[in-house]
């Protein structure tokens, strides 16, 4: 059986960065992961569906056509509201506390300032979302989210069941 890879999205107004960026998740996670590269916000929605698993966007992300910087949270809350699973982290340049809690708020999986290790960090955060139980049912076996939270619930409490019946004939 042939694992899926995951598909994950930058979008980030600055070239040279988000090229680095790729080869940096092309170099850590090879055939797991297909990265395409977005520089303005119109592209970027045009292209994206629900087979998309992770996005990772720019906080200060300038506009050529509007001639102003995009918003990060109303980014996250468009993407959130296309494609509800689909993972949004927001890479910053800075620190902005205000900022970090309105995206995690519209449902950023995470906020990263980006500076020293951000990148590292930003990939224990895909280890993360690429392990999830159910994302990896579906990603490995190619059944829906439904099929994958049935499997989960089944198996939790088949569990559950030995756990007490173990539990019965100790007493």
């Amino acid at each position: 059986m042939k694992s899926q890879t995951l598909n994950v999205f930058i979008l980030n107004d600055d070239i040279r960065i988000a090229d680095k960026l790729k080869h940096f998740l092309e170099k850590r996670f090879g055939h797991m992961m297909n990265v395409s590269l977005f520089f303005n916000s119109e592209s970027f929605f045009s292209k994206l569906t629900t087979n998309v698993d992770l996005v990772v966007v720019d906080d200060y992300l300038y506009d050529a056509h509007t001639k102003t910087n995009a918003d990060v949270v109303d980014i996250v809350k468009k993407v959130k509201a296309k494609c509800t699973t689909t993972e949004v982290v927001v890479l910053s340049s800075d620190e902005d506390i205000e900022t970090a809690v309105n995206a995690i708020n519209m449902g950023a999986k995470g906020f990263i300032p980006n500076r020293y290790g951000a990148w590292s960090k930003l990939q224990y955060m895909i280890y993360h979302i690429a392990s999830s139980p159910i994302r990896f049912i579906v990603r490995e076996f190619g059944v829906s989210k439904f099929v994958a939270i049935f499997i989960m619930t089944f198996l939790t409490i088949g569990v559950v069941v030995l756990i007490a019946l173990k539990m019965m004939h100790t007493i």
